[in-house]
């Protein structure tokens, strides 16, 4: 057995027009998956991270592909095709999700949209979840997301390169200059406005 996992992370090598359904395509890819697993078993310290890692950065690339798609539905409208009112619903219809879930990949697919750097990052797998719904949470502010495009190099340099509890206190310090008010402003606004 091999003290090193093959650099390819990807668990999916299906032929194209192989039948997923197919019970000898399935028994070959559940081959496939309990060997990368038997792979791992044997990796020890460095190695073993570095394979867990692969694979990490393997979702989250399949995670911006998906969000991409989700952007494309979006733009496209043809959520229609289907009678959904909106991409969101369509998300929630096709993988079976809580409408929470659908419209956090619609938030993600908004941010990735919006912001290419980060889009291009995702992509190489070197954002985080974690970090990406930081980075949502900004975006979605209504008072000073859309002034996040301005930082969004200084940002996605922290995002890669900070550990998550100090990029959190990067975003909120960001947030803080740039909405220093929050909604307490939009509170005493309204208040006013009775």
């Amino acid at each position: 057995m091999s003290s090193e996992m093959s650099d390819d992370s990807s668990l999916d090598d299906e032929v194209p027009d192989a039948d997923p359904t197919d019970p000898a395509e399935f028994a070959a890819r559940f081959a496939r998956f309990a060997a990368r697993v038997d792979e791992f078993r044997a990796l020890r310290g460095h190695q073993r991270d570095q394979a867990f890692m692969n694979v990490e950065r393997e979702i989250r690339r399949l995670q911006a592909l998906q969000a991409a798609m989700v952007a494309e539905v979006t733009s496209s409208l043809s959520f229609v095709d289907d009678a959904h009112l909106s991409a969101s619903s369509w998300t929630q219809a096709v993988i079976n999700s809580s409408k929470s879930a659908a419209l956090r990949l619609s938030h993600f697919a908004r941010l990735l949209s919006a912001l290419p750097l980060l889009n291009a990052a995702v992509q190489a797998g070197q954002v985080g979840s974690d970090q990406l719904q930081l980075f949502i949470r900004l975006h979605m502010n209504p008072r000073c997301g859309h002034l996040l495009a301005a930082s969004e190099q200084l940002l996605l340099g922290f995002a890669k390169s900070l550990r998550l509890h100090e990029f959190r206190q990067v975003c909120q310090r960001w947030e803080a200059h740039n909405d220093p008010d929050g909604a307490h402003r939009d509170h005493e606004l309204s208040r006013e406005n009775r």
